[in-house]
């Protein structure tokens, strides 16, 4: 193209020039639409030479048009060669994006692989190493490394005290499943918690440990008990009107929560030892305050008499019985009379003891003159009517008011060592009421059966009495006599008594209260009481008529009897003690409502076996009369207004038993004979005996 060729002026339509840089076009694609308007114009001037000057005007329009289409046609060239680059750079970016992601993929996949459900990298327990293993590994390494942890000792060392505690036979055993849980596996997705199993720190853990406290606490124990010494405090006590101290003294205990839990930690880390922890107890009391109550308080106290009023009459404490009854105690100990310092008879820490229970047992009780026995209601009896005896109330005074009033006394001189001392009210156990209530008419059934002085039979006899009086049994009710007596031991008040062993007696606690039994027997089975379980004895011991006695023995033989009427019934039991000289009573009433007409009567003695005699040297040899052996059928025949007469039959088989001679002795007593049966009695006439 030459130099001086006219460049087309612009299109109309706003075309851009091929040399605008402004759009951001590079160099090629200017060149590009140059050369496509070079073209143009090429044919454009050699259109204008070879048309006539007169058509040069609408050649000019040509060429502009076209301008206009070499304008179109470039710009949809430019168009087309864009959308074709577009499409490759988007192509390289989604390319670019989805091998991040398989890559990013690939590296979560393998942080999943290696940490979850992992416990975290460099975790060690019980000196085992658990990182990278799975729950169900952590807990089989966990398992094979505490193993031996149950039955190894741990030894308890510190403050002298020596022991061991086996952890299984103490409660402590490893909790393995917890202890995973301590480890924490990896449970989080999240790809940072991920990442963090893999570098975390070194963890050293114990195991977690499930612990019985209460076998625990068993297991100190012994431990505890060998190592505690009570606290000692001070005291005075005064005999023969002479006073003996006893100073304070610390005590020490084993703090069995604190060493349980050294226990637990030794157990935990596999240690061999365990530290106890103690604790040092210290009195309430001191030295000094001992040495004021010897040196300042007794010597007034003693200086003479003392006298108590209540109600208008007078007791007087000699200096002697207040020598022999008199302690000082530390403050709250049972029966002190409190802080009465200000009386001048007690330190801040010892208080006045005076021995109440001392003084009543004296002879002559000098309490007596203040006060009086509560009675219990109950029942006198006139031929065969039962009256209700009203109660008593009583009157005392009390441990802690007599050592309040002594106190003051004693810290007194002269006229003020007469001081007031007070009483309290004491109820009976049995009130008038409750035994009005009952409804008791007369005695339905009686017995008195006698018995022979034996060492401790009296004492025994008299503990059965006293459970057997003022006993109620309701309508319908039964009444075990080994369940009322309970287990005849010392503690219970029973001493040795005789016991047939064989053909021979021996003694035992508690023996000869089977003679109780065969008293109330009979005395239930006159008021047509139904006779639930019942042993007869072996041999007839004459306590009762024969083929109607009764035995027990605890825990398996006992008599069991049951109120067979519609009203309560109340049992009177009283004893009259036996000498060598003279044998002893024991009769049980039973006071109700008639309802029953008993009768009936015992067959005579058949296959009797003669008794034998047995020489006893012995220096404790009792003489016996023995009996012969027999047997006897009894017939009970019981009945009631508008009812059927009701018959039963008691078949006894005695055994002999042997007469015992004491050569050193008097000869033997005569053989028993039957005692007479005291029916109660009866609306009507009782038949007679057969």
């Amino acid at each position: 193209m030459s130099a001086d060729a006219p460049r087309p002026a612009p299109a109309p339509s706003g075309g851009r020039g091929p040399t605008s840089a402004g759009d951001g076009r590079d160099a090629a694609e200017a060149e590009q639409r140059a050369g496509v308007r070079e073209r143009a114009g090429v044919q454009d001037r050699a259109g204008v030479q070879e048309r006539p000057e007169a058509e040069q005007r609408p050649a000019a329009e040509q060429r502009a048009a076209a301008w206009q289409r070499a304008e179109a046609q470039e710009s949809a060239t430019y168009r087309s060669a864009r959308r074709r680059g577009g499409r490759s750079g988007l192509l390289a970016v989604v390319l670019l994006a989805a091998a991040i992601a398989v890559v990013a993929a690939a590296g979560y996949g393998a942080l999943y692989a290696l940490a979850f459900d992992k416990v975290p990298r460099n975790t060690t327990m019980a000196g085992v190493d658990l990182g990278g293993a799975s729950y169900q590994q952590a807990s089989d390494r966990i398992r094979a490394a505490t193993a031996a942890v149950a039955s190894r000792p741990v030894a308890l060392t510190g403050s002298g005290v020596t022991g061991t505690v086996v952890p299984a036979a103490a409660g402590l055993t490893v909790d393995v499943r917890a202890s995973v849980v301590v480890a924490a596996p990896v449970t989080s997705r999240d790809p940072r918690d991920l990442l963090n199993g893999l570098i975390a720190g070194p963890r050293r853990l114990d195991p977690v440990l499930g612990v019985d406290r209460v076998k625990l606490a068993a297991a100190l124990a012994p431990v505890a008990k060998a190592y505690s010494r009570p606290v000692r405090e001070g005291s005075v006590q005064l005999v023969g009107s002479r006073p003996q101290s006893v100073l304070p003294q610390p005590g020490q205990a084993l703090d069995v929560a604190r060493t349980a839990a050294a226990v637990i930690r030794s157990v935990e880390r596999a240690e061999p030892t365990a530290t106890v922890v103690t604790a040092v107890l210290s009195p309430r009391t001191t030295a000094a305050q001992v040495n004021q109550v010897v040196r300042g308080i007794v010597p007034k106290l003693l200086s003479g008499p003392i006298a108590l009023r209540a109600g208008g009459r007078t007791a007087r404490l000699s200096t002697a019985l207040l020598g022999d009854h008199t302690s000082f105690t530390a403050q709250g100990s049972a029966g002190t009379a409190g802080n009465t310092s200000s009386a001048g008879i007690t330190s801040s820490a010892l208080v006045l003891r005076e021995d109440a229970a001392g003084l009543r047992a004296q002879s002559p009780n000098p309490l007596a003159p203040l006060e009086s026995p509560a009675r219990d209601a109950g029942f006198t009896v006139s031929g065969v009517t039962a009256a209700v005896r009203p109660e008593v109330d009583g009157v005392a005074v009390s441990a802690a008011d007599l050592s309040a009033a002594v106190a003051q006394a004693g810290a007194a001189t002269g006229g003020g060592r007469s001081v007031p001392v007070a009483t309290t009210i004491t109820r009976p156990r049995v009130t008038t009421a409750a035994l009005q209530a009952l409804g008791v008419q007369q005695v339905t059934g009686a017995f008195t059966g006698t018995y022979s002085y034996a060492p401790g039979l009296a004492t025994n006899l008299g503990r059965a009495a006293a459970r057997l009086n003022g006993q109620t049994v309701a309508a319908g009710a039964t009444l075990s006599l080994n369940h009322l007596l309970g287990q005849r031991t010392r503690a219970a008040g029973y001493v040795d008594g005789p016991v047939l062993r064989g053909n021979r007696y021996d003694s035992d606690v508690g023996g000869g209260v089977g003679t109780a039994a065969t008293v109330l027997y009979d005395a239930v089975y006159a008021a047509g009481w139904g006779i639930v379980a019942h042993t007869p004895e072996r041999v007839w011991s004459g306590s009762g008529p024969p083929g109607r006695d009764a035995t027990i023995s605890w825990p398996g033989i006992d008599l069991v009897v049951r109120n067979d009427t519609p009203a309560p019934a109340y049992l009177q039991a009283e004893l009259v003690a036996a000498s060598p000289f003279s044998p002893g009573t024991m009769t049980v009433r039973v006071l109700s409502r008639p309802w029953w007409t008993v009768g009936g009567g015992a067959s005579g003695r058949s296959a009797v076996v003669a008794r034998s005699t047995v020489i006893d040297d012995s220096p404790s040899c009792l003489p016996r009369p023995g009996s012969d052996g027999f047997t006897i059928t009894d017939r009970r025949i019981r009945s009631h207004p508008g009812a059927d007469r009701e018959y039963y039959v008691f078949i006894t088989h005695y055994r002999p038993s042997p007469a015992v001679v004491c050569p050193a002795l008097a000869p033997p007593p005569p053989p028993p004979s039957a005692p007479t049966s005291r029916p109660a009695p009866v609306p009507s006439p009782p038949p007679a005996r057969g």
